[in-house]
């Protein structure tokens, strides 16, 4: 096991983007997480399984849980006909 913080885990490949993922770990409490951080104190994950979990449940940019309330509030994309 090894233990990591967020940007760690973003350094792996195939992760997605520092904000999506943190995105990502807020609206999916199941998150493997070994310590959450706060007040300055970082997260600390076990990459290997942080990066696993990431990888079977993220596709194309869109978190897989529609019901997520971090979903609920993230803007709408555009539709390509209304884009100016």
């Amino acid at each position: 096991m090894t233990i990591g913080s967020l940007a760690d885990l973003g350094k792996l490949p195939g992760m997605p983007s520092l904000p999506s993922l943190q995105r990502f770990i807020a609206a999916r409490p199941d998150f493997p997480v070994i310590e959450r951080g706060r007040y300055g104190k970082a997260y600390q994950f076990d990459l290997d399984a942080a990066a696993k979990f990431v990888r079977e449940h993220w596709r194309d940019g869109r978190l897989l849980d529609p019901d997520a309330e971090i979903l609920r509030q993230l803007p709408l994309p555009m539709e390509a006909g209304n884009a100016r």
